[in-house]
């Protein structure tokens, strides 16, 4: 960087203007304790209001002094100004308002948390920049022999540790200095990964602003409007950052992933020589929770989006419906005034050329007979004869059996864990093939009705599921179970 350029860059750093503020002190000392300290993505704005002003008050009391005089109402709306930069606030699913920390405020608060550390590890962190270049560097080299050689130098290195370890020598293990550092590191990757999610929802919302700008304005086409914001969508998706983070939802939306992951936090939070502060801080006790939370709020940043182009096509379409009711009627109108005396040569005068493609009543699909129903003969039966007869036949049906397949969910939880997919039940509690499609549909109706579990219907996602000596075998949309509290937002 030149003189300029870092000219240029300081006066544009967000997070610099916020260390610069004379209130920096009572901003970043409230924000850290509001959302860092307690893990939280976003408040309400009744928790930020009584936290603020008990904060003020006990400043206040502390110094002796009105040293912050304001109110806490008064900083909440000035801290959400985007001249300011600080918080930023919007209504929920439940209509309240909630308030989140900006990306640069994020900064400011990575910074002022990198300058007090009093440890600094080196060597893990020159260790892990060393195996990352040889990770890129071997998964790069497209040369087949090299491969086979380091794949053979590998497994050479490690038979030599499993004879080292059959032979009764010492079981290396890290030091102390060893743990802390990576543990450390480790840290500073998690708080990094919640920072990243401040910037792809800031993006998805700044999307969403520019959709709805975009369509207030009256001199902007509404069709131009709707393929630009899907362009800027996808632009946005194939992005580096969207593609990351949609192999990180992938990562998170897997059981097994997932289960590894958190059982691996537990392990090393357990561990003796973990310093006491760094495990008090609970940055990777909580960061299963956050990062559910922060996929969460990307998601809801996203679906508003949907809202927001839905919004402009509905209206495109409505608009549309008024346009061609009033045509019909002038046309209506002409025809009742000329039908006793209609005059010789064209009727009605319109534009030379007219686009038929965006007419409403051309892309309408005509109705069409559904498909015929066949009743089986039990019911058929049962619908004209005698009363006890028909409900004895209607016994005999095949029902699905809801409380045996809720057991099968049960026992599949004491097996699996908090996390397992509908394909794994069947593989734990085969289906036998008479009762297939019902217990499918069971389980699908199960899901519907129980906000923990998700059934996913996106293509790639299916399962096959089928029983041996079946003939028929069926493709299923994945079920994903969750206990309550552990369901992961997609």
């Amino acid at each position: 960087m030149n003189y300029y350029e870092t000219q240029q860059r300081l006066e544009m750093s967000g997070a610099l203007r916020v260390l610069k503020k004379d209130t920096a002190p009572l901003i970043l000392g409230f924000l850290h304790a509001a959302f860092r300290a307690d893990h939280a993505v976003a408040r309400t704005e009744r928790e930020m209001i009584a936290r603020l002003t008990e904060y003020i008050e006990r400043i206040n009391e502390e110094t002796g002094d009105t040293l912050i005089p304001g109110k806490a109402k008064d900083y909440l709306s000035q801290w959400c100004d985007p001249k300011f930069g600080v918080l930023k606030n919007r209504y929920n699913e439940t209509l309240e308002v909630v308030y989140e920390i900006t990306p640069d405020v994020d900064m400011a608060l990575s910074f002022i948390e990198g300058s007090r550390r009093n440890f600094i590890g080196t060597e893990s962190k020159l260790r892990t920049i060393a195996e990352k270049l040889q990770e890129i560097a071997d998964n790069t080299d497209s040369d087949r022999h090299r491969r086979i050689d380091r794949l053979r130098a590998e497994r050479e290195k490690l038979d030599n540790q499993i004879r080292e370890l059959l032979r009764g020598d010492p079981v290396p293990i890290f030091s102390r200095i060893e743990v802390t550092e990576r543990y450390q590191l480790v840290q500073d990757l998690a708080l990094s990964l919640r920072r990243d999610f401040t910037v792809i929802r800031e993006r998805f919302q700044q999307l969403a602003r520019r959709i709805v700008e975009q369509h207030s304005a009256g001199g902007m086409k509404r069709g131009h409007v709707v393929r630009g914001a899907i362009d800027d969508e996808l632009r946005l998706r194939e992005s580096d950052e969207g593609q990351s983070f949609a192999a990180f939802q992938q990562f998170l939306l897997q059981p097994e992933s997932q289960e590894r992951f958190f059982d691996l936090i537990e392990r090393v939070e357990r561990l003796d020589v973990i310093p006491p502060d760094q495990r008090e801080a609970g940055v990777l006790k909580n960061l299963p929770s956050v990062l559910l939370e922060e996929a969460g709020g990307v998601v809801e940043t996203n679906r508003r989006l949907s809202s927001a182009l839905r919004r402009v096509l509905d209206s495109v379409a409505t608009s549309r419906r008024q346009e061609t009711a009033a045509i019909i009627a002038e046309i209506k109108a002409l025809a009742y005034a000329l039908k006793d005396s209609p005059p010789e040569g064209p009727i009605l005068d319109g534009p030379a050329e007219v686009n038929l493609e965006e007419a409403e009543w051309l892309n309408r699909v005509p109705w069409q007979a559904g498909d015929e129903i066949s009743i089986p003969a039990e019911i058929g039966a049962a619908a004209t004869g005698d009363p006890l007869e028909a409900a004895a036949r209607l016994a005999r049906l095949e029902h699905i059996d809801f409380a045996r397949l809720k057991a099968n969910i049960e026992r599949a939880f004491g097996h699996f864990g908090n996390h397992f997919r509908l394909s794994e039940v069947f593989d734990f509690v085969p289906p036998t093939s008479e009762r297939l499609i019902l217990e499918i549909l069971g389980y699908l109706a199960l899901a519907a009705k129980n906000a923990d579990w998700k059934v996913d219907h996106r293509v790639g996602h299916e399962f096959v599921a089928s029983v041996p000596g079946c003939p028929v075998a069926y493709r299923v949309p994945q079920i994903y179970f969750y206990r309550a509290g552990q369901q992961i937002l997609q």
